[in-house]
């Protein structure tokens, strides 16, 4: 999500190949990239709308992440299938991280909050400029994504947004950042529910429930 507010498109597809973030990326890459992103455009998050001190929160999210070696027990401990969801040792580690979890969330709320998040459905011209859109509210935690009508206006064909793709939207609804394909809106094709759904290159995630599958060509 930064990394498309902060660079353009063409830029966004070298950052996630230069990060080994394309193709099957680990926790750790994901990690490094975001505080790469934090170094690169600390100075420039309140141009995002985002507050002055953005950058000064994701460092911190790394440190958090490095000094409970979250990436760590994720890898070695679940991630290689060594501790399974059924064993005790599980819920042990789960608590463990619980905290740093919370406070990582707490520090990355702006982001989730401040933006809106929309899967649109359609959109049609009123007059002029003015537009009405039909979209999913992809916000919050409930992956039962309410129907919205947005009326909003545009200043160029080239704004408008595309029917059946995710956005990142400013909370003026004046910029419009298409996420695809990175982010898509689609069935899960484990338990078939319409989740949001991540892109990786390779896999489709489903962060709801966990579950992961090959993307169909």
């Amino acid at each position: 999500m930064l990394v498309n507010i902060a660079k353009s498109k063409n830029d966004v597809e070298t950052f996630l190949t230069t990060r080994q973030l394309n193709k099957l990326p680990s926790l750790g890459n994901w990690v490094d990239a975001l505080a790469v992103l934090a170094n690169e455009h600390r100075h420039q998050f309140a141009e995002y709308q985002l507050p002055l001190d953005f950058a000064a929160k994701l460092q911190r999210v790394v440190q958090i992440a490095n000094e409970n070696k979250i990436t760590w027990i994720r890898n070695e401990k679940r991630g290689h299938g060594y501790v399974d969801c059924q064993d005790g040792s599980y819920k042990e580690l789960y608590m463990e991280c619980l905290p740093a979890i919370e406070e990582i969330e707490k520090l990355l709320s702006t982001l989730f909050f401040r933006y809106r998040y929309f899967h649109i459905i359609n959109l049609k011209r009123i007059e002029g400029r003015s537009f009405t859109i039909t979209a999913h509210n992809l916000s919050g935690s409930n992956p039962a994504f309410v129907e919205q009508e947005i009326v909003t206006e545009f200043d160029s064909v080239e704004e408008l947004p595309i029917e059946d793709r995710f956005y990142l939207v400013t909370p003026d609804l004046k910029k419009w950042y298409d996420l695809h394909p990175y982010f898509i809106y689609g069935e899960c094709n484990l338990c078939h529910h319409n989740r949001l759904l991540v892109y990786d290159g390779i896999y489709m995630l489903d962060p709801y429930i966990g579950h992961r599958f090959l993307q169909q060509p």
